[in-house]
């Protein structure tokens, strides 16, 4: 299947503008949508399967299950479908563009420019929202929908909210039987074991996400189905937080949190917790320390750490700048007077210096 090209439009609306990335069902673009005053969007693309191992009916339906799924959800953290479309043999679905960054992207710039992982604050700052937005899909009606496939790099940072948001659906759909291992599988790593042998539940999408927190905290791939516990990955570790990590984590099912809601109402605790460590005395914040790629690009990064304090430059009123200018140059005026003066009356400097009548010294006798 022939790659789309810049420029090329699709229904008479849809521009392509540049080509993001190919998954494993579908390639993804950036386009703007010219019905809508240029608006920007992601243009999702099912690929060919040739070649790939699944046949043709099980890509389309997994294609159109994403559509569907997507359409149906409303939530902040969650791209907004816009269209579903097919044209020339190929089927398509046209999205809200997210600005930003994934965070394995920003996971990397952390080690790249600290040689450290994500910060403590900041993981658990992202993974509670993705507790929140799990929280939004396991309640749908009528049954749970599941996204299978929860790993940093289908979160994305929104650049102009600094939220997450959950993207890639393709393997999400309601929570039922009957799932075959072709359609379940996920990601190795993040993919719980129950899951990844055809038999999916809520908790293996907390699974993923105690995998991916897990992922974020040490800088590294967990292993598929055994994560070790996070204080061996790290040994000075929060103990809260690596509890908190390891019960996600756990490969027995049932000593999991039970809800992602349970899980949630954990991480913001710990949250809570860690923000209050971080600024003794102060309120939490839902704000977290600005990795690198929310700094402008101007901005010359010096370092990262688990929390950036700003200090913003005291504001001085107008009127008190306007009436030290005038006090200034009032002073100059009257200095530059008094030099005048001395200049025009020079007997006036040498009286001044002599000395004064009846001080002079008598003669001697």
């Amino acid at each position: 299947m022939k790659e789309l090209s810049v420029g090329a439009v699709l229904q008479d609306r849809y521009e392509v503008t540049a080509s993001i990335r190919a998954g494993g069902m579908g390639a993804v673009y950036r386009a703007i949508d010219r019905r809508f005053t240029n608006r920007e969007v992601a243009l999702k693309r099912m690929l060919d399967p040739e070649g790939r191992g699944v046949d043709f009916d099980t890509l389309h339906r997994r294609f159109v299950e994403e559509a569907n799924v997507l359409t149906g959800l409303h939530h902040p953290g969650i791209p907004q479908v816009y269209d579903c479309f097919s044209e020339e043999d190929s089927h398509y679905i046209a999205m809200e563009f997210i600005h930003g960054d994934s965070l394995d992207v920003l996971l990397e710039e952390y080690i790249q420019f600290t040689n450290e992982p994500m910060p403590p604050g900041e993981a658990v700052y992202y993974a509670l929202q993705v507790a929140d937005i799990l929280t939004y899909l396991h309640t749908r009606e009528p049954k749970a929908i599941l996204h299978r496939d929860v790993k940093p790099a289908n979160i994305v940072r929104n650049r102009d909210t600094r939220k997450a948001v959950l993207v890639d659906f393709g393997l999400a759909r309601g929570g039922s039987t009957g799932v075959t291992l072709a359609t379940a599988v996920g990601t190795l790593g993040y993919a719980a074991y129950e899951q990844v042998v055809g038999k999916p539940d809520p908790r293996s999408d907390i699974y993923a996400l105690g995998a991916t927190l897990w992922h974020l905290l040490t800088g590294k791939v967990p292993p598929p189905f055994e994560i070790p516990p996070l204080a061996e990955a790290i040994p000075d570790s929060d103990k809260e937080l690596a509890r908190i990590v390891d019960w996600a984590t756990r490969a027995d099912i049932g000593a999991r949190p039970q809800s992602a809601q349970a899980y949630a109402d954990a991480l913001r605790e710990l949250k809570v917790r860690l923000d209050r460590t971080k600024r003794p005395g102060k309120a939490s914040t839902d704000e977290p320390p600005p990795p690198l790629g929310a700094l402008p690009e101007t901005d010359s990064v010096v370092s990262l750490v688990d929390d950036v304090t700003i200090v913003e430059p005291a504001r001085v009123p107008i009127l008190h700048i306007l009436a030290g200018v005038l006090g200034i140059l009032l002073a100059m005026g009257v200095v530059a007077i008094m030099l005048q003066f001395l200049r025009m009356h020079p007997a006036a400097t040498s009286s001044a210096s002599a000395t004064p009548p009846g001080l002079a010294p008598r003669a001697p006798p």
